[in-house]
């Protein structure tokens, strides 16, 4: 198992695992606080959440098989740049926003780049797991993989911890459906929108510039794997 721990001397896998954990705060910020941005920042009733949550959903799993079409003909690495830009870009305008149906518009558009990135993300993990297992001559995808969901797992208990803070300082009065103060509603929008927009396009600058596994190396390291029978 220590063994499989040598992936941390993988740029790539880095690079990688930041953009996992960027992803990971995105799901439990923006995602988790739909429900507090549609009651306290739209003003709209508490069951048309759903109607957001449907948005998101449905476009989502309309991209998903387009991502792989997209993928064949323009190259994963490239679609799944472009979803998380798109991700990124279309979370920051919420910091302004308050109708509900532009609100609907901008969460489908997520929905659809987060789809686009769903489908790419396969074999993306795949490309850094082959350069892992040529550079040390063995497979060790079990362990890789759970250290990636490991650090996924505990962008919950950050995320966690960052909305205390927020709500804290912003004066957020939990458990409670009447209106909230100003600053509450401001940290709402930083909080669930801002912020993992931010994140999201800080990381994927550093995707864009850092990970070099493009389709020519890829290629290169799936021939030398085969010659080696892994």
């Amino acid at each position: 198992m220590f063994k499989g721990f040598a992936i941390f001397r993988r740029k790539n896998f880095l690079v990688l695992l930041f953009r996992w954990i960027a992803f990971g705060l995105f799901n439990y910020l923006f995602i988790s606080g739909l429900v507090y941005y549609a009651e306290y920042v739209l003003g709209a009733p508490y069951f048309t959440v759903t109607f957001l949550f449907a948005g998101y959903m449905s476009w989502s799993l309309i991209a998903l098989p387009l991502s792989f079409l997209l993928s064949y003909f323009i190259g994963h690495l490239k679609v799944s740049i472009i979803s998380g830009f798109v991700m990124g870009a279309t979370l920051l305008p919420f910091l302004f926003i308050n109708d509900f149906f532009i609100a609907i518009i901008l969460i489908s558009i997520i929905g659809f780049a987060f789809g686009l990135g769903a489908g790419s993300l396969i074999p993306l993990v795949g490309d850094v797991f082959d350069e892992h297992a040529n550079i040390n001559r063995r497979r060790s995808e079990g362990v890789s993989y759970g250290i990636l969901k490991m650090f996924g797992g505990l962008t919950i208990m950050l995320g966690g911890i960052l909305t205390a803070f927020v709500q804290g300082i912003t004066g957020f009065i939990a458990g409670w459906g009447g209106p909230q103060p100003a600053s509450a509603i401001l940290g709402i929008r930083i909080l669930n929108t801002t912020i993992p927009g931010i994140l999201l396009i800080i990381v994927m600058i550093l995707f864009t510039v850092l990970y070099d596994l493009k389709p020519e190396k890829t290629e290169a390291i799936r021939m030398e794997l085969k010659e080696l029978e892994l």
